[in-house]
């Protein structure tokens, strides 16, 4: 069976044999969208917002820019200042029509990776059963593991749990003592191995070109996996918003946006910190995240038509 397959309900009595309705497991829209749906009702549960298959991520937009819990806007009335696309590319018809998944699997996550964890955000996961319906399908193997491993955790949840995953996510990201996976770029690709180098000002200025910035900016590093994470899905949030409008300029920025700091940036370093933290992580929900996000990364990475850089740092070079 293809595990991209969507399960949903069998259909009531009667209206077997007509088409996917008809059946247990179907690939359609339909099963799709339920997918979607599922994970807009737990990514934004306050928002005050009834979820919609088409409101790709119901906070107040600013400047033609939705804005993100982790990323914020840098300021009121600001713009995209992102170059002009390259008029000659042609944007791949997969890559455009599944912008709208992309982006809800990066929100996930950034947010898991540059959160600590918090009991409400764990028990709408394990509540919605939300790995169930993952939106983001991946021909990577390592998806379909973590996949299980966080359907698994979050079958067992327990909020007793909480101070376990939180150790695990301070002994990976925060401390004390040496970080078993440092969640920065410029730590993977600097020469000094410090934070605060060159790759943290170059994703600043990326950020910057579309109107975002670091919630704590000169007082954390812009180039925090999660925030980088982050920083793709609002690219797709973008391009979702721009096709809706038939705005091929603005959704060529974006392809050529979301290829070249994939490229340039999250495939030169994130594998990295990713193997590190499946390596060392103690529970399933972070060894399953990362594996998911190797995942994501990988099929990313195809959809922009290209490949995982040959020189990517390898886990174990911080």
């Amino acid at each position: 069976m293809d595990r991209r397959l969507r399960r949903h309900p069998p259909a009531a009595a009667g209206t077997a044999g007509r088409g996917c309705r008809g059946t247990r497991w179907c690939s359609c829209e339909h099963s799709q969208s339920r997918g979607i749906f599922r994970f807009l009702r737990v990514l934004a549960p306050s928002s005050g917002v009834r979820p919609h298959v088409r409101r790709v991520w119901p906070h107040r937009s600013v400047g033609g820019v939705r804005t993100l819990p982790l990323l914020r806007h840098a300021g009121e009335g600001g713009h995209l200042t992102a170059p002009a696309p390259d008029e000659a590319q042609t944007i791949p018809a997969e890559w455009r029509r599944r912008q709208e998944e992309q982006g809800l699997a990066y929100h996930f996550l950034g947010r898991c990776f540059y959160e600590a964890p918090r009991a409400e955000w764990l028990a709408a996961l394990a509540g919605d059963r939300l790995f169930e319906a993952w939106p983001f399908p991946s021909g990577d193997n390592r998806s379909d593991v973590g996949l299980a491993l966080l359907t698994e955790f979050c079958g067992g949840w327990d909020p007793e749990q909480l101070g376990t995953l939180t150790w695990d996510f301070n002994r990976l990201f925060v401390g004390p003592g040496k970080m078993l996976a440092a969640p920065w770029e410029s730590v993977y690709r600097s020469k000094t191995k410090l934070t605060f180098q060159e790759p943290t000002l170059q994703v600043r200025e990326l950020y910057e070109r579309f109107g975002l910035q670091a919630p704590a900016m000169h007082r954390e590093p812009d180039d925090h996996l999660g925030l980088e994470l982050a920083f793709v899905a609002t690219l797709s949030d973008v391009a979702v918003r721009a096709a809706t409008g038939n705005d091929t300029t603005q959704l060529a920025r974006c392809f050529q946006a979301e290829r070249d700091f994939l490229q340039d940036h999250l495939l030169a370093w994130a594998p990295a910190c990713l193997e590190l933290v499946e390596k060392h992580a103690e529970t399933g929900y972070y060894r399953g995240a990362a594996l998911l996000a190797l995942g994501s990364l990988t099929e990313s990475a195809r959809l922009c038509g290209g490949h995982r850089r040959s020189d990517a740092v390898r886990a174990g070079s911080p």
